[in-house]
């Protein structure tokens, strides 16, 4: 005989007043001989009812959590970086394997009916799997708040209870059981602890709190009346479905916080960034000034003190000087005010302002620019703006460049090649150009370049070869997202 762990109805037919009903129960090894739940009595119509009843209700709540099911996955799949969505949704389809093996047993109505170790065993393994996700989706939810010994706890006792059909008998569904009851402890006060530590958002707080209670609650209500003979199956369905509506109603709000939170952020940002561009520009605007005072100033003495002791034809002849002083000055303001809107170019698309930088630089110096950029940094880069989270790595990159194309213009002659590349999250840039004999050793010395890189935990190779200066930075690329929590 196989046991089996199902609801069996049975018609009796007789035209006596009383009716005697003897049962044997061969059931020892799990519920000591007696039977695993109560009897119900009553007329075809009446227990047809009943059943009719439990049915809808289980499929209400079956319809219900499949619907939270397919929202919370297909959210995440809308928006991959959301993890908690689907380690909720998980959680959801855990319960909704459940319920089919719990109170009327609906999987009967479309599967052969299961012996009651496998069916045991199957629900063995979904509260695994549920204990799994519950516990991502705690550490999803709460990043901050981590515990890492709870999260070993976890790991291990899921490896521990993977081996329970290894064991025989009545031992076997006790230590299930055991494993059901400490794990679910666990996960309630994992929760209620990481809530409590979390109270920013306290609207999602109190949904989930009294999402988890009501679990809570439901949950060993069901174990107790199971363990004393009582049907507890709806007790535990109707628990799975406070837990989904109100974790759902709190992870809605827990995100709406969490994308408010993000915009208040990115405002913050935005607004130290234009703080940050009007102090540079005004820096660049009092240093432009001075400069422009300077020459003016420079040019006024000169002229006074030529014009002293000079008669006409040498005043003719100093015409071509002061010509070319002028036009250095005009130069020297354009290129400053040009100086200004690369970098606000630069801070709203840091690819194109540098690109731009360079190019103007060369193009002024009557120095041919070959400027090559591979299509995968082309790509990470193109869409890059400074904000306050990676305003200093990338400017740093950029005067890094600025002064190496400095360096370049001062010692170098001929075609500028540059070579820029990411590899493996590493940004390589090669720069090559022909110098002077006399320029070597000077060429060679990159200290400000040095210094930069040090800040950017970079590196820097230079030699000259036959005349040709070729310098190799690399530099770790720093993504956004990393770039964000380091600010954070």
């Amino acid at each position: 005989m196989i046991p089996l762990r199902s609801n069996t109805s049975v018609d009796i037919n007789t035209n006596e007043n009383y009716l005697d009903i003897i049962l044997q129960i061969s059931n020892s090894k799990f519920y000591l001989g007696g039977p695993r739940a109560e009897f119900l009595l009553g007329s075809f119509k009446q227990i047809q009812l009943y059943q009719i009843k439990t049915i809808m209700v289980e499929m209400f709540v079956f319809g219900l959590i499949f619907g939270s099911f397919v929202y919370h996955l297909f959210f995440f799949l809308l928006n991959r970086s959301q993890h908690a969505f689907l380690f909720f949704s998980i959680i959801c389809f855990t319960f909704l394997m459940r319920i089919p093996f719990l109170n009327s047993k609906m999987y009967e109505y479309v599967l052969p009916t299961f012996s009651f170790e496998k069916e045991m065993m199957i629900l063995h393994f979904i509260n695994i799997l549920s204990f799994m996700a519950g516990n991502l989706f705690l550490n999803t939810l709460f990043q901050r708040k981590k515990f890492s010994f709870i999260n070993y706890i976890f790991y291990f006792g899921a490896l521990g209870a993977c081996f329970s059909p290894l064991i025989d008998g009545r031992h076997r569904y006790y230590l299930n059981l055991l494993y059901l009851i400490i794990f679910l402890l666990f996960f309630l006060l994992h929760s209620f602890l990481l809530l409590y530590l979390n109270k920013k958002n306290r609207e999602s707080y109190y949904l989930m709190g009294i999402g988890l209670f009501s679990l809570a609650i439901f949950c060993f209500l069901s174990i107790s009346l199971n363990f004393l003979g009582i049907q507890g199956g709806l007790y535990l369905i109707l628990g799975y479905l406070i837990y989904v509506i109100f974790q759902s109603l709190s992870l809605g709000k827990y995100f709406t916080y969490a994308i408010e939170s993000r915009s208040e952020l990115e405002f913050k940002m935005a607004e130290e960034n234009m703080n940050a561009l009007a102090k540079q520009r005004s820096d660049m605007q009092i240093m432009m000034h001075d400069n422009l005072g300077a020459d003016l100033t420079d040019l006024k003495v000169y002229l006074e003190k030529q014009s002293r002791n000079l008669n006409f034809i040498q005043i003719n002849e100093l015409l071509p000087q002061l010509q070319y002083r002028v036009i250095s000055i005009i130069k020297s303001l354009r290129n400053q005010l040009l100086s200004i809107e690369d970098l606000n170019l630069t801070y709203e698309n840091f690819l194109t302002g540098l690109n731009l930088t360079l190019l103007r630089r060369y193009f002024d110096a009557g120095r041919e620019f070959d400027f090559n950029i591979s299509e995968k940094l082309s790509s990470t880069l193109q869409s890059v703006h400074l904000k306050s989270n990676n305003r200093i790595y990338f400017l740093d990159i950029y005067y890094m460049l600025y002064e190496l194309c400095t360096n370049d213009l001062k010692y170098g002659f001929g075609e500028s090649i540059w070579r820029l590349d990411l590899v493996v999250n590493e940004i390589r840039i090669y720069q090559t150009n022909q110098i002077n004999e006399e320029s070597e050793n000077k060429f060679l010395s990159l200290k400000s370049i040095g210094n930069r890189l040090q800040k950017l935990e970079g590196k820097v190779n230079s030699q000259i070869k036959d005349n040709v200066f070729i310098a190799e930075i690399f530099i770790p690329y720093a993504s956004n997202m990393d770039l964000m929590k380091n600010s954070l």
